[in-house]
């Protein structure tokens, strides 16, 4: 018996939000909640993700656990690192700086798609 739907409530999600993260229409989502149809394995591991438990307990196959943190990257530990050491103005700022270079990115793509 898959465990959709119980880690999806125990997220307080709603089918439309995980089909939204899942970028599929919500009667898809709703098909593969009720085992009408199957996903494929990186949407299995997007589930695991997105409601913090694991792919076997998705399936059925064990209790409910949460899954492994993520291990990160080198380059990534360090930033965190960093990150930590920061008082909370300099977090502040920091976030503040990350959501312009974000904004700068996002405008430069968008630029390309039209000049294409």
């Amino acid at each position: 018996m898959l465990n959709f739907k119980e880690a999806r409530k125990n997220k307080g999600l709603s089918q439309a939000d995980v089909a939204i993260a899942l970028d599929v229409a919500i009667p898809t989502y709703n098909r593969y909640e009720k085992g009408q149809r199957e996903c494929s394995y990186s949407t299995l591991l997007q589930l695991s993700a997105i409601f913090g438990c694991t792919v076997d307990y998705l399936l059925g196959n064990a209790p409910a656990q949460t899954a492994a943190s993520p291990t990160l990257a080198t380059a990534e530990a360090a930033a965190l690192k960093k990150y930590r050491q920061l008082t909370p103005t300099g977090r502040s700022q920091l976030d503040t700086y990350l959501d312009f270079l974000l904004s700068q990115e996002s405008a430069s793509a968008i630029k390309r798609k039209t000049a294409t």
